[in-house]
């Protein structure tokens, strides 16, 4: 969701609401200037964008829930 930083400002807690269970992009003039995400929603994103680049042994279904709770 896009937003601008007026409208994120006058409606604080219900962005982070939001945040929970989506993105939320700040915009100011048009440009982008943060983007809110709920902690789980973070995590996620960090793996997925970090999967493939480590080779190791064993199963990985295993190994990926008990890096995501070391986060």
């Amino acid at each position: 969701m896009y937003i601008n930083a007026t409208e994120f400002r006058n409606d604080f807690s219900r962005y982070l609401e939001l945040a929970q269970s989506e993105d939320i992009i700040i915009v100011k003039h048009g440009e982008f200037i943060a983007r809110v995400s709920g902690s789980g929603r973070e995590k996620r994103r960090i793996l997925d964008e970090i999967s493939g680049s480590v080779k190791f042994e064993g199963d990985t279904e295993d190994i990926f829930k008990k890096r995501l709770d070391e986060l």
